[in-house]
């Protein structure tokens, strides 16, 4: 038997698929703010399972390449940190939108600032559940 971890996946039932439950998360009270993202939370009674929606308009980001980014470093860190929040309460669903243009043009910087931000915006969360 070999000792690696459990491969991390992001399944459908990791993601806020569809209208509905986007508009019922952002109308919750619990929100968390950064520079780039806002982030807003809702408890769900039914599950232990906490899932992600994300939010990247062009109006903020018009570049197609550096959405989807946005977008796969927020799904990596968000995969990283779910053992840990799974392990603070009940499921929970979580909606990040950015709400500010990065105003980084290259790829990487870009990144390495999602990554910054999206791992502070984590803490805070996890912060305000314990």
């Amino acid at each position: 038997m070999t000792d690696t971890p459990a491969r991390l996946t992001f399944g459908r039932s990791s993601r806020i698929l569809n209208a509905k439950d986007y508009s019922a998360v952002m109308r919750g009270r619990m929100r968390f703010g950064g520079d780039l993202f806002v982030g807003h939370l809702k408890v769900r009674e039914d599950t232990r399972q906490w899932r992600l929606g994300l939010i990247v308009p062009k109006k903020f980001e018009p570049s197609a390449v550096r959405r989807n980014a946005v977008k796969r470093v927020w799904r990596d860190l968000f995969r990283r940190h779910l053992p840990a929040l799974e392990n603070l309460r009940a499921g929970h669903d979580l909606v990040i939108r950015l709400a500010a243009r990065p105003g980084i043009h290259a790829l990487t910087p870009l990144r390495r600032l999602c990554q910054e931000e999206a791992g502070v915006l984590l803490t805070q969360i996890s912060t305000a559940l314990r």
